[in-house]
């Protein structure tokens, strides 16, 4: 049996070669990097070049009140770059379509933002616009609310506040409840800016939303309702009421002792001659004078607080409107629903 024996060159050629394919294969790696790092550059300067033309042109158009394409515009730059400036956009040009829930959620959500964050005059701007929203919606609260159900209001997604209730713009609404896609309830409501409905929903994961319709007053218990148990502005109104009632009953009540006191003060005056005198000339002038004075308070108290009362009552009845419930229960048509106002 014979062996070939390999000499001293055919061990360097071979490493020769290793080295080479390593070589090859720490280049091409570096320079597949590079590219793939160019290529995100390139990338990130096309996304920051459409972020910011995106942005003036969405500034463009809401400088010339056209609210729609610069919402429009604010929502492809927040695609892009989601950050609390595009947020503010949004949410401003929500506002100035009367679109006041999307407003609401957009511009406190812009607060909460970290990325790009609200200058303090932004912030401040937008919590000025969100107490202004806050004027022009109404609530609607859904007691029963199946677990996991999707709740829809005109077809889109609903805006919740932060107690979970849903946020409406003034008018006419339609809100869908949805578990595991089936629908549980469909049923148009009427949203009043500054008021709270409270929606008994009479659903359960089992029930058929095709059952026969029930009576209205067996869609709830009556005493389900949420009342607002303190109405401050109502109360407080109430306080000047009787203020005014007291100033009212002061000014009658030293009118009357003034022209008696006035009436006697004259008598006694009246009575002076080169032998009578008035000896408590001084003291009923005293009192007529104080008379005077109390009647004087009293009728101008009386209509200020009178119309303090009056103002206060609008202003509490705007905070402290009732709720209307309305109360939802499976119908053939989808569901059958009742109101108490």
């Amino acid at each position: 049996m014979r062996c070939k024996l390999r000499g001293p060159g055919s061990s360097v050629r071979g490493g020769l070669v290793s080295a080479t394919i390593l070589l090859s294969f720490v280049v091409a790696s570096a320079w597949s990097e590079e590219t793939a790092s160019a290529q995100r550059e390139t990338r990130r300067d096309a996304t920051e070049s459409e972020y910011s033309a995106l942005i003036e042109s969405a500034v463009l158009e809401f400088e010339q009140e056209h609210y729609p394409e610069a919402r429009a515009l604010f929502e492809r730059a927040h695609a892009l770059q989601p950050n609390a400036r595009t947020l503010r956009g949004i949410g401003k040009a929500a506002f100035e379509m009367r679109d006041y829930p999307a407003a609401w959620a957009a511009l406190r959500a812009s607060i909460a933002s970290t990325a790009r964050p609200l200058t303090p005059s932004m912030r401040t701007e937008a919590e000025e616009l969100i107490g202004r929203c806050e004027a022009f919606v109404g609530r609607a609260v859904l007691r029963g609310e199946p677990e996991g159900a999707l709740v829809t209001v005109d077809g889109g997604e609903a805006v919740r506040d932060e107690t979970g209730a849903l946020l409406l713009a003034p008018g006419p609404h339609r809100f869908e409840i949805r578990v595991g896609g089936e629908p549980r309830v469909s049923q148009p409501i009427e949203s009043v800016a500054g008021r709270t409905l409270i929606v008994e929903v009479n659903q359960t994961a089992g029930s058929n939303p095709q059952g026969p319709a029930q009576d209205a007053d067996q869609l709830g218990p009556p005493g389900s309702e949420t009342h607002i148990p303190d109405r401050p502005g109502r109360n407080r109104a109430l306080g000047f009421f009787v203020g005014a009632g007291a100033a009212t009953a002061l000014a009658v009540g030293g009118g009357i002792y003034w022209a008696d006191r006035a009436h006697a003060l004259a008598d006694c005056r009246d009575a002076i001659d080169a032998v009578n005198t008035c000896s408590n000339e001084d003291t009923l002038a005293t009192l007529r004078n104080a008379a005077m004075g109390i009647t004087l308070v009293g009728a101008v108290s009386a209509p200020s607080l009178a119309l303090a009362g009056f103002l206060m009552r609008r202003k509490g009845a705007r905070e402290d409107a009732p709720s209307v419930v309305i109360v939802c229960a499976p119908g053939w048509a989808g569901a059958a629903c009742a109101g108490r106002f």
